[in-house]
Formats: structure tokens, sequence, C-alpha cells
């Protein structure tokens, strides 16, 4: 069935499009697409090849409806892992009538999300912390977030200070903690909460002749025993406070 990308269509597949799934919808312009695994489509030049052939389309007719130039629309048929801009994917999926993310990925949009999460991250303030429980933290939705493409079970925290400033940390700078790794080694960062006033603090691991101890850039306030702290997690990534 061939019909114009105006028009709420209905098309059933009888080829796979993605090996992963079966029975599995793609929505597009208020219709939809249902696929059924036969065939393993492995490229983003596979996908497209298929849905021009599902269109009954030439290469002209895509160019025509995408307003994609003939020159991009030829490479991306010759050469499989051509990158892509956004907007000629964008274009294109629109022209064709499909989920742009499944075009570019095999995997449509909801099943992306499920599996990757996207790598959204909740960031929270300093003080919030403790208003939640900590293994919760990073699947609330703190009202903020920021993606990032680290494994883990992610939070970013936003620095209150300046204590950490020759490690690179300012205050206004996120830093993401992986939650799931809790294990203090010389020179991480490391998220804890502080057993004499529970406050959360970030603060440095130095690895000495009694064992890791939790310090600041700051020698003037001290050193904290491990033993006298719990350990949240270990900063993984950090972000630079974009409004400097």
């Amino acid at each position: 069935m061939v019909a114009d990308n105006t028009d709420h269509i209905l098309v059933r597949f009888t080829e796979q499009v993605n090996h992963r799934h079966s029975a599995h919808e793609i929505s597009q312009n208020g219709g939809v697409f249902f696929y059924t695994n036969e065939i393993d489509m492995t490229s983003f030049r596979d996908r497209l090849e298929y849905m021009l052939r599902e269109r009954g389309w030439k290469q002209a007719d895509l160019v025509r409806k995408s307003g994609v130039s003939k020159a991009v629309i030829s490479v991306l048929l010759s050469d499989p892992v051509k990158d892509l801009r956004v907007s000629s994917l964008l274009s294109i999926a629109k022209a064709l009538g499909c989920d742009p993310l499944w075009l570019y990925t095999g995997k449509e949009s909801g099943t992306y999300v499920t599996d990757t999460n996207l790598g959204k991250v909740p960031v929270w303030e300093m003080p919030e912390l403790g208003k939640h429980p900590t293994d919760a933290l990073s699947t609330l939705d703190s009202g903020r977030h920021i993606f990032s493409d680290s494994d883990g079970q992610l939070i970013g925290v936003i620095a209150n200070d300046d204590n950490l400033t020759g490690s690179g940390i300012k205050a206004g700078d996120i830093c993401v903690i992986d939650l799931a790794d809790r294990q203090a080694r010389h020179g991480d960062i490391l998220l804890v909460r502080l057993d004499s006033n529970k406050q959360a603090r970030l603060l440095k691991a130095l690895d000495g002749l009694s064992g890791i101890s939790l310090v600041t850039d700051d020698q003037r306030l001290g050193v904290v025993p491990i033993k006298d702290v719990v350990v949240y997690g270990r900063m993984v990534e950090l972000r630079r406070d974009v409004k400097e």
C-alpha cells in the first residue's frame, strides 16, 4: 500500500524491521506501522531502502518530498556508516511517515527509551539529598536533569561550595555520581553523608598509612576518616556550570 505522507495510513509489514522485536508499533503521522520479524536490518541504509520499497518511491521521490538534497540522499544510500544530520533525519522520516529513531537506530522510540532511558539523570541540590531514600534518588523527578552516556545508577549533585576547586570543582558545577559505585579509591571524589551532622558533602579520598581518609582542597577543614561517613557514591563525570 502506497500513500502520501499526509494521509492517515495503516501498513502491515511482513518483513522484519528490527530483529529484537515482534508485533510492535511505529507511530507516524497519526497512523501506525505494524511489523513482524523475518529479515534482519542492521543499518540505517537497510531501513531507508526498505521504506523506499514499501512506498514504491525512487530516490528522486524522497528528494522531492523530504527537501534533502540529492547529493545527501545518494551518500546515505551508498554509505551505511555515513554521519547524518538530525535535521536531515527528521525530514526524511517525516516524508516516509516513520519513526525517526527507528529509522536511525532500528528501535522504535518507546523501546529505545525503555532500553536506554536516554541517559536522563536527575539533578539535586545538596540539601535535597536527605529528603529522599538514597537508592531512589536516581529514579525520582527532581525537576532538573541532564543527559549522560555514563553507565550506572546516576544522579547529578550541584556543588555548593568551592572547597574542591583544586580538583576542578567549583560552586554550581554538576557532579555526576554513580550510586552503585561506593568503593573509595585514592583521588576519587565521593558523595558522602557525615555521621557527625548528617550533612551531605563532596569530599576527596586520600589513601594514607592508616587507610582512606576524606578531605577537601582546603587543608584548614581537616580530615574525615572513611569510617565516619556513609558513602553515597563516586563521581564519574563533571559538568561545568553553563552560566560561567
